[in-house]
């Protein structure tokens, strides 16, 4: 039986020490934050952004509220619109020069704020006072985004100038040191999240729910606010979610040129997102959900993910199968939509060769991924139904384009 994970173990460690006795540390070769970038900087975070675009996933686009308009008035509410999530704690974290924040890359793309100047200044007052003193500590306590939310109000909920746009963007993150939580705050969104989720569905016509979290929270309130409120026409509360995960230091910015259409989202999970906690393989046992988060034991053996899903989502929930899982392993919408064709299957004894042909039939450009899977070997001792075994990414630069 194999152990997740053990929070003591022994790790072999060499140390050096210099002629004088001192402590002989290596050579840290960085960028000096006191001198102006150089050309790398400059090029390689230009990378960064580039590539922060392509891991973001659509998720739900109802009414085409995406992409927004490019330029313009916008309201952006959440404490991750302020400190937006670059990367995870511990080895999972990096100093850099800058990060720049969501509505830090609004405004550097010429969008006016129209964000209620006494909600924005609660909130950035409140994460200041709790975390800021705190900032720079790879390995201190995790941030918890959602205590520091400000409740909005029937007057702060309103913009200071005319939008039909909102974007609300929920914060999560994690890393070495600390378990992460199945309850409001983590896993699920905390009371205040939701109601200010439900004013800005009756305030605006398209509001905007992204997600900068690198795991898996509860999307399923997505469609609760939508069965509870309509939008000043009528219309669904909550229009589109966009997880844009931990996308670096160049993150706001990225984010934009996708919300804007500057590039259109391509991104497809790699998880599967169950529509309730309890579904997952491991909710019981997991960090503390047993009692004992020093010892995990991979008792699901090959079963996670969309393996898991596929073979158990009938027994999960017997009356509603279908309800199981809210997006699967390799979901994710684009602006444009395609269409693909087989065009030729060839095989030997170790190689499945399959040639398709992927057309933009729509008026955007965009990038369409084609996955291949296979059933399981009638011979095979477990009984997962498939396995994935590619998957490409071509780009169709145009509408009407085609690619092979």
């Amino acid at each position: 039986m194999r152990r997740r994970m053990s929070r003591l173990s022994a790790i072999p460690l060499t140390i050096t020490l210099c002629a004088t006795g001192a402590l002989c540390l290596p050579t840290a070769h960085a960028a000096d934050p006191t001198t102006d970038p150089t050309a790398m900087e400059t090029e390689h975070a230009q990378l960064s952004r580039q590539l922060a675009t392509q891991g973001m996933v659509l998720l739900e686009n109802d009414g085409k509220a995406l992409p927004m308009a490019s330029k313009g008035n916008v309201a952006v509410y959440g404490v991750g619109s302020y400190k937006t999530v670059k990367g995870g704690t511990g080895s999972g974290a990096v100093n850099n020069r800058y990060n720049v924040s969501v509505r830090d890359g609004l405004e550097k793309a010429g969008y006016s704020i129209t964000t209620s100047d006494a909600y924005y200044q609660a909130m950035k007052k409140a994460y200041d006072d709790k975390y800021l003193a705190s900032e720079g500590n790879l390995f201190g306590a995790t941030v918890d985004y959602s205590s520091v939310e400000q409740l909005l109000t029937s007057d702060t909920v309103k913009p200071t100038a005319p939008t039909n746009t909102a974007i609300y963007v929920v914060a999560r993150n994690s890393g070495e040191g600390a378990d992460r939580s199945s309850g409001k705050g983590d896993y699920l969104l905390s009371d205040t999240e939701r109601a200010d989720l439900t004013m800005l569905g009756k305030q605006y016509r398209n509001v905007v729910v992204v997600l900068n979290t690198g795991g898996i929270i509860d999307t399923t309130f997505f469609k609760q606010v939508n069965s509870k409120v309509r939008d000043p026409k009528g219309g669904k509360a909550l229009d589109a979610m966009l997880l844009m995960s931990q996308a670096g230091q160049e993150g706001g910015s990225a984010l934009v040129d996708v919300l804007n259409g500057t590039v259109a989202p391509s991104g497809k999970l790699t998880d599967t997102w169950a529509s309730a906690y309890r579904y997952y393989p491991a909710s019981e046992t997991i960090a503390k959900n047993d009692g004992d988060s020093m010892t995990e034991n991979y008792d699901e053996g090959i079963y996670v993910g969309y393996r898991w899903f596929d073979s158990k989502y009938k027994s999960l929930n017997a009356y509603q199968p279908a309800s199981v899982v809210n997006y699967p392993f390799g979901y994710g919408l684009g602006y444009s939509t395609f269409r693909t064709d087989a065009q030729q299957v060839s095989a030997d004894m170790s190689t499945v060769t399959i040639k398709a042909k992927v057309t933009n039939t729509g008026k955007y450009a965009g990038r369409k991924s084609s996955r291949s899977t296979s059933p399981r070997p009638p011979q095979a001792s477990t009984s997962h139904i498939r396995s994935s075994r590619a998957t490409r990414r071509p780009t169709c630069s145009s509408p009407g384009s085609r690619r092979w």
